[in-house]
């Protein structure tokens, strides 16, 4: 058992007993299917008899156990919208590459985006995965199949949706027109601390301290039995603790002390919503009757996150700093989304420096 490239087709093979397969477009494919048939070298067990649909149901409640709810839902609408919908029903045993491979050109056909068909295609791909490691089938007829190339299309769509974001003139007025001192503060929070609205419903006064603001959770409204969830956030870096200015500490401490004279009060009451969380729906009426009455350019919640990072990227602090204090797991996904940002300081800069060398020319360098 061995892998080999062919050079004229520019791609990899392997090489077991008597057989050899081709086509794979990278040395990892190749080695991931060797690895598969070293598996099974020694016992080459009978197929199970198994539908595709009936697979499609055994991975989601596997798919169910591992993930959390509202990234299951993504998966769920993913298998039931496409791939159900695209690949026919038929013993997972008698599916082979060509069938997987119409299914990838079925697949390019949808209009959607490139990233997501590229998520379907990898979704696809684990259901297969999935069977395999489970001895549903001995081979996965998957492996060769290629991830879709972001065309032109893409990209100028891509250029299109970035972010949009507010001014400091412009959210003070939109906060004007709010209606309601929770509402107001919650804005507020997210608008200068750049917090995610879920990690914002869930803090507790508990979590306020001096000029301080402890993440630790976050609230989500999906969920399997349909009610609010507070729950850890999925990755550590989203647990931190960020620092508030002195306009913000006071206006908290302000608002925490009009919720004292209510019965009942507690540090573990939420601080926007009391004994729970305020409603989302709620929210967004409040947000959008702001808008409409200051006149403001229509953005979404999530913008006013944006809107945090812009300010602070465009007066220049590190971008470092920024991606810890939106809970970013990588610097490069903060470099991702605000990359138009730091091309424009590049533009700056090099403006910057165009100026200072003018005088250069009158020196006689």
């Amino acid at each position: 058992m061995s892998v080999h490239r062919e050079t004229k087709r520019n791609t990899w093979y392997v090489k077991y007993q008597n057989q050899t397969k081709r086509g794979f477009k990278t040395k990892k494919e190749a080695k991931e299917y060797e690895a598969h048939l070293k598996c099974n070298k020694n016992k080459k067990t009978e197929a199970i008899q198994v539908s595709f649909y009936s697979l499609l149901d055994q991975y989601l409640d596997y798919k169910k156990t591992m993930i959390q709810y509202t990234s299951y839902l993504k998966y769920e609408e993913g298998v039931r919208l496409f791939i159900k919908e695209l690949f026919a029903d038929k013993l997972v045993n008698r599916i082979n590459t060509n069938d997987c491979i119409r299914f990838r050109n079925a697949l390019d056909k949808i209009d959607r985006a490139t990233s997501y068909k590229n998520f379907l295609l990898n979704e696809f791909k684990e259901v297969f995965k999935f069977a395999f490691c489970n001895q549903i089938i001995n081979d996965n007829p998957t492996l060769i199949l290629s991830p879709f190339k972001k065309n032109q299309h893409d990209v100028e769509k891509a250029k299109r949706k970035e972010c949009s974001f507010w001014t400091i003139d412009e959210f003070n007025s939109f906060i004007k027109m709010v209606e309601g001192d929770a509402y107001k503060a919650l804005f507020i929070i997210l608008f200068y601390t750049g917090m995610r609205l879920g990690e914002a419903l869930a803090l507790t006064y508990s979590d306020f301290s001096n000029d301080c603001i402890s993440i630790t959770k976050s609230y989500t409204k999906k969920t399997a039995n349909g009610i609010y969830e507070i729950k850890i956030p999925k990755s550590q870096s989203s647990i931190r603790t960020i620092s508030i200015n002195r306009f913000v500490c006071d206006y908290l401490i302000e608002y925490k002390n009009k919720q004292r004279l209510l019965d009942g009060f507690c540090e573990e009451w939420f601080i926007f919503g009391n004994t729970k969380p305020l409603a989302e729906t709620t929210i967004q009426k409040h947000f959008n009757k702001a808008i409409t009455k200051s006149g403001v350019k229509k953005i979404r919640i999530h913008d006013l996150r944006h809107s945090h990072a812009t300010i602070l990227i465009n007066n220049g602090i590190n971008i470092v700093a920024v991606s810890r204090r939106l809970g970013h797991s990588d610097v490069n996904m903060t470099l991702k989304v605000y990359t138009h940002l730091l091309q424009k300081r590049d533009e700056e800069m090099m403006l910057l420096l165009d100026k200072s060398s003018q005088n250069l020319l009158t020196v006689g360098v």
